[in-house]
């Protein structure tokens, strides 16, 4: 301890008891090393022992008291650490949760841009209104391109691309009870509805069929149930909207069936922070809530 009596004689050495306590984790240590957004006027201190080669290591907290203090002292300072840790670890892992729910949506929306690219050209015969014959044989260095290319008296105009009102995102165990009505009363009121049953036909390709559904319909109404949050498609077509909103225009539209709250925000911060509408106000009222939200 430092001698307050003598500042010019060095520490003042005292009897003493040291605790060492492990902490065993399991997860990337370099997580310990980020900051959240939410803080206390403590800190939390101790050291981080990583296994090497592994996602696991141990927290080691270190106590030091004067000998006359009694062990409360440290289980109190033990137990004023630990809170800290834990509190700090809490507030991460919703940070985490909401980056990575936007990180995924950003990956979505680069790889629909280079699908995008890639596909630029495979509508071409459409788009001049001639058949195209394509040949793997070498042109002759005379012979011009355009000698590979008839125009057919039967070659008929490219058709304007289809697009929707809306898109349904939803789980297949709320279709009977919820979707289909759902998507049902939004077609009766005018809208033009991307929904499975509706849309798909034998032989379309689903995710292409999706694809173009969510790139094309105006927006997207979720159905947000816990079925919904627990299964991989749904996930993967809500992503695909959050990426069409990274241009700034409000796309997804959610609509709460039969889920609390706190399901919802355990599961995904991003959507418990939107105000949606709710299947226990009625389908009529649901629907009137969407439309007024498009601006119908």
């Amino acid at each position: 301890m430092r001698n307050i009596f003598n500042r010019g004689g060095g520490p003042l050495y005292v009897d003493g008891t040291r605790v060492r306590i492990l902490v065993p984790f399991k997860g990337d240590p370099g997580l310990w090393k980020l900051r959240p957004n939410s803080w206390r006027t403590t800190f939390p201190c101790a050291n981080i022992n990583e296994s090497h080669g592994k996602s696991e290591g141990t927290v080691e907290i270190i106590i030091d008291t004067p000998i006359d203090e009694g062990p409360e002292k440290i289980k109190q300072q033990y137990e004023r650490t630990l809170d800290d840790i834990k509190f700090y670890l809490t507030s991460q892992a919703s940070q985490l949760q909401n980056i990575t729910v936007s990180l995924s949506g950003q990956i979505y929306a680069a790889i629909s841009r280079r699908r995008q690219r890639m596909s630029a050209h495979d509508d071409i015969s459409d788009l001049l209104g001639i058949p195209l014959v394509v040949t793997s044989e070498a042109l002759p260095a005379e012979t011009p391109k355009s000698s590979r290319v008839e125009k057919t008296a039967s070659a008929a105009p490219k058709q304007p691309q289809k697009e929707w009102d809306v898109f349904i995102s939803h789980a297949s165990e709320d279709k009977e009870a919820f979707a289909r009505p759902l998507a049902s009363a939004l077609q009766d009121a005018g809208l033009h509805v991307w929904f499975d049953e509706f849309t798909l036909r034998v032989g379309d390709s689903l995710r292409r069929s999706i694809d173009k559904g969510l790139a094309h319909s105006k927006y997207g109404v979720v159905v947000i149930s816990e079925s919904f949050l627990q299964k991989e498609w749904p996930q993967k077509e809500l992503d695909g909207l959050v990426a069409r909103e990274f241009e700034g225009n409000k796309v997804i539209l959610p609509v709460w069936h039969n889920v609390a709250l706190e399901t919802v925000r355990s599961n995904s911060p991003l959507l418990a922070d939107r105000l949606a509408t709710s299947s226990q106000k009625g389908l009529q009222q649901v629907v009137k809530d969407l439309l007024d939200a498009m601006g119908r």
